[in-house]
């Protein structure tokens, strides 16, 4: 087998196997959206989102915890099981006192069939 049809073997491989386990992990779990702009707000602001979770898998889905990348950031969600079939919603508040220019924050889902990654961002006008 020549280098190049190895390398080729490899990266063939390598993704095959990144994308079924992500398709695994996360068959069946659909967020209306992933990310939220908030476009251009004025500092000290405070807007709200919201994202919905459609659990259209077999088997229950628990959102474990919700951890924000800033503290400026404060999501509420359903601390009970979401049953197949059914939906729930994560609402999220963004903090913008004190900040101002362009700001993207992660809000990491940990649940019982894998880790979520959702973001917001907004352009801070300084008053």
């Amino acid at each position: 087998m020549s280098k190049s049809t190895f390398s080729k073997l490899f990266i063939f491989a390598a993704i095959t196997i990144a994308v079924s386990g992500f398709v695994i992990e996360k068959k069946g779990i659909v967020w209306s959206k992933k990310e939220f702009d908030f476009g251009t707000i004025n500092q000290g602001e405070v807007p709200k989102t919201s994202f919905t979770c459609y659990n259209y898998s077999d088997s229950i889905l628990i959102f474990e915890n919700v951890m924000p990348s800033c503290g400026c950031v404060v999501p509420t969600w359903q601390k009970t099981p979401i049953n197949p079939g059914d939906s729930s919603i994560l609402s999220v508040e963004f903090d913008s006192k004190g900040k101002s220019k362009q700001h993207s924050k992660t809000i990491a889902v940990y649940t019982n069939q894998g880790l979520f990654e959702l973001f917001i961002k907004a352009n801070i006008i300084k008053q």
